[in-house]
């Protein structure tokens, strides 16, 4: 007897959407994936994030410019999470005296990030 795992049936499901198979409930899957996203934020607590962790900004972000960002957790505060950004950008990037340009921290509440 063959057991599927979980990455089996992701790929199979992942093959029915990309040949069509399932266009007729592609907007009930949408919904049903955008609720199951919300529902996993709203259940995110301080204690999830460790240093070390990759993160994306999301799109709660109010600097809209910044939505989809990857960088890396630096540090835990009471309620959020200090990060470096892979690519800075805006008033993010700092330059030293050499000319290369890196991250300034950045203190963000863990609504506006999703970890990886």
């Amino acid at each position: 007897m063959i057991t599927k795992t979980n990455l089996d049936w992701l790929v199979e499901f992942g093959n029915k959407i990309d040949s069509g198979e399932l266009d007729k409930s592609l907007g009930t899957l949408k919904d049903l994936i955008d609720k199951r996203i919300v529902d996993n934020r709203e259940a995110v607590e301080i204690g999830d994030f460790f240093v070390g962790d990759t993160v994306i900004i999301n799109e709660r972000c109010g600097t809209k410019y910044l939505v989809g960002e990857r960088g890396k957790v630096t540090g835990i505060r009471r309620t959020k999470i200090t990060m470096t950004m892979d690519e800075p950008k805006g008033r993010f990037i700092r330059t030293r005296a050499n000319g290369e340009t890196y991250s300034a921290e950045v203190v963000v509440p863990i609504s506006i990030v999703d970890k990886i």
